[in-house]
């Protein structure tokens, strides 16, 4: 797969500066022809690399990077935002020598995430058909540290010391002290759930002698500029989930 970005285009029009055409991003499969409203990118021309053109056009080839794979990935369950992977990356100390637990793979973007900066993910889901949704991005993406088990856990979770346990599951109260069986000590559970009553309820199973570091919302906002405009985005996406992050100290 090769990035293909393009530039606006400007003239000068009547003493003004007219923009012709707008700032792309496209995601291609560099063995094939591309075809766009201006023209033809060839398959050849994409392997050499730089700037390629498509009629009046131009576009700069670029290798593709993990992320720009990642948001290209098949999306069948509603999926953990980076905004909060990316929290929970910052406040866990995540490394490549971290082992990664998550119970809730849905369609295996939280899986794909810490897969790339972890050294093992364990991901547990009771549904078969997330599994192997999850399972095709995996393998999209070229992860080779994922191991998938179809599981209640609810019920239970096999006595694996994690560094991180992440509960996406719609009633994380049910789950937490499972999970936290498999948090080693120094370990961290996170908890996500779009709702602030199951924060509540998952905070009510927790041991006293578990580590509250804190119930978080990540917001996060993107900006227009420009040499007329300086503000919010009007189509911002607004909340997804809350965190609850605690510590394990046993």
């Amino acid at each position: 797969m090769k990035l293909l970005i393009k530039l606006a285009r400007f003239i000068d029009a009547d003493g003004r500066r007219v923009k012709v055409s707008d700032f792309e991003k496209h995601l291609v499969d560099e063995t094939k022809d591309f075809h766009t409203k201006y023209g033809v990118v060839s398959a050849s021309s994409m392997k050499k690399g730089g700037v390629v053109s498509a009629g009046k056009e131009s576009f700069n080839v670029l290798d593709t990077s993990f992320i720009d794979l990642y948001k290209n990935m098949k999306r069948d369950a509603q999926i953990m935002m980076l905004k909060d992977l990316g929290a929970i990356l910052a406040l866990t100390g995540i490394t490549k020598d971290s082992v990664v637990a998550e119970a809730g793979c849905g369609s295996g973007a939280a899986t794909c995430f810490f897969a790339e900066h972890a050294k093992q993910v364990f991901s547990f889901d009771i549904e078969n058909k997330n599994i192997d949704v999850a399972k095709e991005n995996v393998k999209y993406l070229g992860l080779k540290n994922v191991t998938f088990k179809e599981m209640d856990v609810y019920a239970t979770v096999p006595k694996i010391e994690v560094d991180l346990f992440i509960l996406d599951v719609p009633e994380p109260s049910k789950a937490v002290k499972n999970a936290l069986s498999s948090v080693k000590t120094g370990g961290f559970l996170v908890v996500y759930a779009p709702h602030i009553h199951q924060l509540q309820n998952a905070v009510a199973e927790l041991p006293e002698t578990i580590l509250k570091e804190g119930i978080l919302q990540v917001e996060h906002k993107q900006w227009l500029v420009d040499a007329q405009r300086s503000r919010p985005e009007t189509r911002d996406v607004a909340h997804t989930g809350f965190l609850l992050i605690v510590r394990n100290l046993q």
